[in-house]
């Protein structure tokens, strides 16, 4: 799919013509999990190998689950696979192909490509290998020019060195879902749009996306937020929405459903996209589209974050069925 953010001339400084950014996303819906260790069981190794499994997973693996876990949207629940590799197990029956568990043999699953190319970017631009999904929307304002209020509540870094000063008037963002840097260097003659702009750009085959599991919904919205799921709550493609039990006089519990992420009945984002904070700081005046394949490819726009709403425009392709546009 794809998104494009078309800004005011007003306030955003000169313009050039057209920044092109590519990402991957890799994965498809999984279930989560509770990234915390009870009590003190995770300060004594010898004893966390035998008494919280959880805690003797591997340092690097146990923070992508953490970076992936939100309060009362994640399930608290998740199997890690060792040697035998697991895939799909999708009690809610998504369609699409199933992904594979997060396993402690499996390092190379969120390795993804990055590339930036056009204008507005550094005659020596570079994308370092291990840069994450959450430096996308940071890089683009520092190429733009906008300044995002609240930086901490966010992960994500611009990349240092890549904007030029010279700010583009179109950005348009190409997200391929399902796609590894593995796929791409299996069959390094089936891709030579990309190569052609990594050769004229900046680019990476060495991104991280930086959180697991691997679900498209939660990496979009990294992409979309700068942030990790852990910070913007969008852990999947699948959200837990916890809801209190209310009699006439008193809350007598609480409950929870499955809600599919960016329905009309999903939680917000808990942080604003860059094309949110574009609209907000310029009063709405810039031209957001987004054309995805999903619903859930709207975390790379937002739009519901600030109290009003906006205008972008939206339209899901569906192989089966004509167009449809969003509100």
């Amino acid at each position: 799919m794809w998104n494009s953010f078309l800004a005011s001339r007003r306030k955003l400084g000169k313009r050039a013509a057209a920044l092109l950014v590519v990402a991957a996303v890799v994965g498809l819906p999984a279930v989560a999990l509770r990234a915390t260790c009870a009590g003190n069981s995770c300060r004594s190794t010898a004893e966390a190998s035998s008494n919280t499994p959880f805690c003797s997973l591997p340092s690097q693996l146990r923070k992508l689950i953490e970076h992936g876990y939100y309060d009362g949207r994640a399930p608290d629940l998740i199997a890690v696979t060792g040697r035998t590799l697991v895939g799909g197990g999708d009690a809610f029956q998504l369609p699409g192909p199933k992904p594979l568990w997060p396993s402690t043999s499996e390092d190379d699953g969120g390795r993804v490509p990055i590339v930036f190319s056009g204008s507005g970017l550094a005659p020596s631009a570079d994308v370092p290998a291990k840069t994450r999904l959450d430096a996308v929307a940071e890089t683009l304002a520092d190429v733009i020019g906008l300044s995002r209020e609240h930086p901490e509540v966010r992960s994500g870094e611009a990349i240092a060195g890549l904007a030029s000063g010279e700010t583009p008037r179109l950005v348009l963002q190409v997200v391929l879902k399902g796609i590894r840097s593995e796929d791409l260097e299996q069959q390094p003659s089936a891709w030579p749009v990309l190569r052609h702009l990594m050769g004229r750009g900046a680019g990476t085959l060495d991104g991280m996306v930086g959180s697991l599991p691997l679900d498209p919904a939660a990496s979009l919205a990294t992409i979309g937020t700068g942030g990790l799921p852990y910070q913007h709550g969008t852990t999947g493609s699948l959200l837990r929405r916890d809801e209190a039990i209310v009699s006439r006089t008193e809350v007598k519990g609480f409950g929870a459903k499955v809600v599919t992420a960016w329905s009309k009945t999903a939680p917000r984002s808990v942080i604003a996209t860059l094309g949110d904070d574009l609209d907000q700081t310029l009063k709405q005046r810039p031209i957001i589209g987004l054309v995805g394949t999903d619903p859930i490819d709207r975390g790379l726009i937002g739009g519901n974050w600030y109290v009003g709403g906006d205008r972008d425009r939206v339209v899901i392709l569906d192989q089966k069925t004509p167009p449809v546009e969003q509100a």
